[in-house]
């Protein structure tokens, strides 16, 4: 019995926590797929990918939606002038949803399969990282 009361609360807290990080399954979905096409047509313009499909193929822009808005992971990025791009268009659709939802922008100069997992996670810093707070 107490073994399935454990398997019970861990189900209950798996759903708990991504109804909250992740919200409705639409919510601000419309405004992620926005940041990301906008992200990766920057990414084009400089040639840093040849299309879409190639941008994700080398992994350079990842979003995760939240309660609050959308936190927006670009990689293997220095170039200030895409960095300036990408944030100016991060701000643009701020202001597009009248400042309603927060968008947090991490750039990093590493490669996504290099900043990620458990290690690198901790160690890995955001070479550029911009936080726009909705306002309620």
């Amino acid at each position: 019995m107490r073994h399935i009361f454990r398997i019970v609360l861990l189900a209950f807290l798996l759903i708990e926590t991504s109804v909250v990080l992740g919200g409705s399954p639409s919510i601000y979905q419309e405004q992620a797929l926005r940041l990301t096409q906008s992200a990766k047509s920057i990414l084009i313009k400089h040639q840093l990918c040849v299309d879409e499909n190639d941008c994700t193929k080398k992994q350079f822009v990842f979003f995760v939606r939240t309660s609050k808005g959308v936190i927006l992971n670009i990689y293997d990025i220095s170039n200030i002038q895409v960095i300036s791009e990408i944030i100016g268009a991060s701000v643009d659709e701020y202001e597009k949803n009248a400042k309603a939802m927060s968008i947090n922008v991490k750039i990093y100069n590493e490669k996504h399969e290099d900043a990620v997992g458990l290690i690198n996670s901790l160690l890995a810093a955001p070479y550029i990282k911009l936080y726009l707070q909705g306002e309620e």
